[in-house]
């Protein structure tokens, strides 16, 4: 293989690991604010954790910029 296949391979594998990962926090950030407010908790502790899931959406966008770039450049170098 040359060295843009596996560099397409190494993006594709991280992207997937991070997209999951940051599918599954903002799933439980999300989660625990609901839980939080349906129990009745303070503000602060659904609060956080809508936080917590916000900032897991914004890496989702962040890694959908990065994959989109690596992309791009690859596609300017053929």
């Amino acid at each position: 293989m040359n060295r843009e296949a596996v560099e397409a391979i190494v993006v594709t594998v991280i992207a997937v690991i991070v997209l999951a990962a940051m599918i599954g926090f903002a799933y439980l950030g999300f989660k625990g604010a609901y839980l939080a407010y349906k129990d009745g908790y303070p503000n602060h502790y659904y609060r956080d954790a809508l936080i917590s899931a916000g900032i897991s959406l914004l890496m989702i966008i962040a890694l959908g910029y990065w994959v989109f770039t690596v992309v791009r450049r690859n596609r300017a170098k053929a």
